[in-house]
């Protein structure tokens, strides 16, 4: 019974730690906001016709962030009793490597949420 406490109380933290994560994602990235690493690397987010992201589009990115670790977790569920899960840990990089198959040189995550990442003046 200790257990399954547990498990649940680490279940609880671990939903408020993605909300939380992708609460302070969302308020950056929407009105023309940026995070400090996008102030000091002096890039910004915008959607496809140059203006602030809305919250609705931050949002949708933020969720399409997680593919790749979604599927990584997904793939380790299958592949443990074969042996081969850590090589699941390869999904990881489906965000990250998209951009070399990508004609506009985007992430798989800005591809669907239509937002670029430009270069700040």
């Amino acid at each position: 019974m200790q257990f399954a406490r547990e498990t649940a109380a680490l279940r609880t933290f671990r939903a408020r730690l993605v909300a939380g994560a992708a609460a302070y994602y969302v308020w950056c990235w929407s009105g023309g906001r940026r995070t400090l690493p996008q102030k000091t690397w002096r890039i910004r987010l915008v959607d496809r016709l140059g203006g602030p992201l809305t919250g609705r589009q931050a949002l949708f990115r933020s969720t399409a962030a997680g593919i790749g670790p979604s599927i990584a977790l997904i793939g380790y569920g299958v592949l443990h009793s074969s042996g081969y899960g850590r090589n699941a840990l390869a999904f990881v990089a489906l965000n990250y490597c998209w951009v070399i198959i990508d004609p506009d040189r985007q992430f798989l995550h800005d591809r669907i949420a239509g937002s670029v990442v430009v270069q700040d003046a």
